[in-house]
């Protein structure tokens, strides 16, 4: 889940949540609210990121499984300015 939100982050350039109460967060993530995307970013890394935060915990990507399509989209692209 971290790990989409971090791919979020990076691509909002803000934090996610911000109109949500700290304290509310954990409550609406256990309910599936997640972060907006915005339809500009490079589709391939919203897939991994939509992946990453999926409601159930058994269907995200292991870590190494996150490095292995992260080096699968950089190699395919000639590096990550085209994802």
């Amino acid at each position: 889940y971290a790990f989409g939100i971090i791919l979020w982050e990076v691509n909002a350039c803000e934090l996610p949540y911000q109109n949500i109460s700290a304290v509310m967060v954990p409550a609406q993530v256990s309910k599936g609210k997640r972060p907006p995307v915005d339809a500009s970013w490079p589709r391939k890394i919203v897939d991994l990121m939509q992946k990453c935060w999926s409601q159930n915990s058994k269907t995200r990507p292991t870590s190494s499984a996150v490095v292995a399509i992260l080096s699968k989209l950089q190699s395919s692209k000639g590096g990550t300015e085209h994802l």
